[in-house]
């Protein structure tokens, strides 16, 4: 009989960690959004082909700010060290690899003067953790 694998690490908290130096971060909109400016919503949108090592995931990466040149700017510093090679290591585990699939796009205003989305998508890899 094998050995069970250990489970993957959970890639959403892993970016969440990754990315707090650019704002606030979740996996859900908090009630008090705008107190909490940037603000970083990271969902997990589907499997992008994992395998016995390595967790590949499609990740939808959502910026919110109070303008549309902040929420440019931390839509595009979330890219620009995602995207940069090299693996990084986070409270959670060590992501891979990033990669770019759509975005940062500026979405158009809410009913909201100070509040602005920026989305983007990516597909990123972390490998399954040590047991």
């Amino acid at each position: 009989m094998t050995a069970p694998l250990a489970p993957y690490a959970d890639i959403e908290l892993a970016l969440a960690d990754l990315l707090a130096q650019f704002g606030t971060c979740g996996t859900e909109t908090p009630a008090a959004l705008q107190s909490e400016l940037p603000y970083i919503r990271i969902t997990r949108t589907g499997d992008a082909g994992s395998d016995r090592v390595t967790d590949r995931a499609n990740v939808s990466i959502d910026v919110f700010a109070a303008d549309a040149s902040q929420a440019k700017d931390t839509a595009g510093q979330v890219r620009q060290l995602l995207i940069v090679p090299g693996a990084k290591a986070t409270g959670h585990g060590q992501l891979d690899y990033g990669r770019l699939e759509s975005g940062p796009a500026l979405l158009p205003p809410t009913d909201s003067d100070n509040l602005r989305l920026c989305a983007a998508s990516y597909t990123v890899s972390m490998r399954r953790t040590a047991q």
